[in-house]
C-alpha cells in the first residue's frame, strides 16, 4: 500500500511540474505573437537623431519565429541584417539628421562590429553626424566608435585598448585520466579540428595559422582606426602592447 500510495504521489508531483513549465511555455508564446501582432509603424519626425544601443547578443539574423526572443527583456533579438538596413534607411530619411551611439560593449565579433562600423561610415557619406558616448570603452565598442565624428567619455570612464589574442583548450589530459582513446583520421597538417583530443598543446601548424588569424585581424582594426582618428599604426599598437588605459581629460 506504502509503494503505490508513493507512485500515486510521485505521478502526481511529475503531472504538476510538467502542467507548470508547458503553462510558462505556452505564456511566453502567445506573449510573442501579442508583441509582434501589436507592432505599431513607427513616424519620424524632422530632425530626429536615430538613438542606438547595441546591448544585446547580435545574430547574423532577427529570427522569424517570434517564440526566439531574449527571454530576460522579453524582446526579439538583434540581427546584423536588419541593424544594417536600419542604418541605410536612416542615411536616405531626410527626417533623421543624424546618429547617437550609445555603447559600452558589444556582444559579438569583430566581423560583425566592421560590418556595422562599415555601414556608419557609408552613413556620414551622406553629411549627417554621428556622435558617440559611454561610460566605458571596452575594445570592440571602441573600434565601432571610431566611425563617429565625436567620441564622448564619461569623465570617470576608460577605454580598453589590448589587442587581441586567442585561447584555445585541450581534453587530452582529461581524456587520458578517464582511459578514453580517440581514434582521429585526418588529412593534412592544418587540419587542427581535432587536436584538442591527442594533444596536449597546440601544434606548430595550428599556432601558425592562428597567429596569421590574429595578426590580419589585428591589423584590419588597427588601419580602420588609424584612418578614422589619424593616430599613427605605431602609436595604437604601442598603446595596446603597454596596455595602457586612455582616461579623459578632467576640466
Amino acid at each position: 500500500m506504502k509503494d503505490f500510495f508513493k507512485m500515486m504521489f510521485a505521478s502526481m508531483l511529475g503531472f504538476f511540474i510538467t502542467a507548470i513549465i508547458l503553462f510558462f511555455v505556452f505564456i511566453i508564446i502567445i506573449f510573442s505573437f501579442v508583441s509582434l501582432s501589436t507592432s505599431e509603424e513607427v513616424t519620424i519626425s524632422s530632425k530626429t537623431i536615430l538613438h542606438i544601443e547595441l546591448n544585446k547578443p547580435i545574430l547574423d539574423r532577427s529570427p522569424k519565429n517570434p517564440i526566439f526572443f531574449d527571454v530576460p527583456t522579453m524582446t526579439r533579438q538583434n540581427g546584423l541584417t536588419e541593424i544594417l538596413k536600419n542604418i541605410k534607411k536612416a542615411k536616405d530619411d531626410d527626417n533623421i539628421t543624424g546618429i547617437f551611439l550609445d555603447i559600452s560593449s558589444i556582444d559579438a565579433g569583430i566581423s560583425t562590429v566592421n560590418e556595422i562600423r562599415n555601414a556608419l561610415i557609408d552613413f556620414r557619406k551622406s553629411g549627417k553626424f554621428i556622435c558617440s558616448y559611454s561610460e566605458e570603452y571596452t575594445q570592440a565598442a571602441y573600434f565601432l566608435s571610431t566611425a563617429s565624428d565625436r567620441i564622448f567619455l564619461n569623465p570617470e570612464g576608460s577605454v580598453t585598448f589590448k589587442g587581441i589574442n586567442a585561447e584555445l583548450f585541450f581534453l587530452k589530459g582529461t581524456l587520458d585520466k578517464l582511459d578514453v582513446k580517440v581514434q582521429v583520421v585526418r588529412h593534412g597538417k592544418f587540419k587542427a579540428a581535432t587536436e584538442p583530443f591527442f594533444l596536449d598543446k597546440m601544434s606548430p601548424e595550428n599556432r601558425q595559422q592562428i597567429t596569421a588569424l590574429i595578426n590580419n585581424t589585428w591589423s584590419a582594426v588597427v588601419e580602420g582606426i588609424s584612418d578614422s582618428r589619424k593616430i599613427s599604426k605605431e602609436e595604437l599598437n604601442h598603446l595596446a602592447d603597454s596596455l595602457k588605459y586612455s582616461l579623459p581629460q578632467m576640466h
